[in-house]
């Protein structure tokens, strides 16, 4: 169902991977902390989000990506896909993420 709503709009205005290269040596800056810090006063879990989109359309968005933890802390398997289950949601943003020195955005 998300993909309907972001089908059709430009390349998103900024994006935040782990999985993109250099992301572990970015968790080592300030920037890092800049990001956790914007992202927890706009709602984003922290610890369960492995992606997010940035878009403008009538407001400014979000489009987070997910793992999906148990209510002990641990992640879910999705056996249909042999991988670990995910959701996406959308949230709408009060501000830009921070401006950081990465490679990994």
């Amino acid at each position: 169902m998300t993909d309907i709503v972001t089908a059709g709009l430009e390349p998103p205005l900024w994006v935040a991977d782990s999985n993109a290269p250099g992301w572990l040596a970015f968790m080592n800056t300030p920037g890092y902390r800049r990001l956790c810090d914007w992202a927890d006063a706009e709602g984003i879990d922290t610890y369960a989000t492995y992606r997010v989109e940035v878009y403008l359309l009538d407001a400014l968005f979000a489009k987070i990506f997910k793992y999906v933890i148990s209510d002990d802390g641990h992640l879910v398997s999705d056996e249909c896909r042999d991988d670990i289950a995910r959701t996406e949601r959308f949230v709408i943003l009060s501000s830009m993420p921070p401006t950081v020195e990465t490679e990994a955005s």
